[in-house]
């Protein structure tokens, strides 16, 4: 994934808060921003093949916004390349009332097997500015299907911050999952026609 940033605002909104067009004259006055853990951060491993869409063969995708509710809905049909193919549904919203609520259902349909399926919810720690991770975790913990994770930027910044994420998982065997920068929960689900 490549980043590009674009020095212009496409709303009145993003014009007056988030771009100084003064400082944009003169680059070196532009402050940098740091990436913060995504806490939103899905892997769906169905069958022995991890869900990404550049190792499926896609065969339908759509994306909308709901106006009536906010809500971001993204719907992929894909092969795995072995014939298998699988429905997977996200969507996402961000609350106007508490502004450090955000949300996401994720749901995962088997059109044509029975294959099983294992959904890893996490908070992920991996994420890089400029090419290099600039956040560092200070604490971790976890309270039944609630993650907590603290984390603080490296560079001359030094802010902090909290990412509480609660899991709600299809039924299966559940553990917590560390695995490679992700901080969440991981489950083998039980068989199902659809999960959620």
């Amino acid at each position: 994934i490549t980043e590009v940033c674009e020095p212009f605002a496409n709303n009145e909104y993003m014009k007056k808060y988030y771009l100084d067009e003064d400082k944009l004259k003169d680059f070196e006055k532009q402050d940098s921003c740091v990436n913060i853990p995504d806490p939103l951060t899905f892997r769906i491993t169905v069958g022995e093949k991890t869900f990404a869409p550049w190792d499926y063969t896609i065969l339908e995708w759509k994306r909308w916004v709901d106006s009536s509710t906010g809500v971001y809905t993204h719907e992929t049909e894909a092969d795995d390349g072995e014939g298998h193919i699988t429905r997977f549904v996200f969507e996402r919203f961000a609350s106007f009332a508490d502004t450090h609520l955000y949300c996401q259902r994720v749901t995962v349909i088997p059109k044509n097997h029975d294959l099983p399926v294992k959904i890893v919810s996490a908070t992920d720690e991996r994420v890089k500015t400029g090419g290099q991770i600039i956040t560092e975790e200070t604490a971790r913990e976890y309270y039944g299907n609630t993650s907590f994770c603290v984390f603080r930027a490296k560079n001359k910044y030094k802010f902090r911050v909290g990412i509480v994420a609660k899991h709600n998982l299809p039924a299966g065997e559940t553990a917590i999952t560390n695995e490679n920068g992700l901080i969440g929960y991981e489950v083998k689900c039980v068989p199902a026609k659809k999960y959620v």
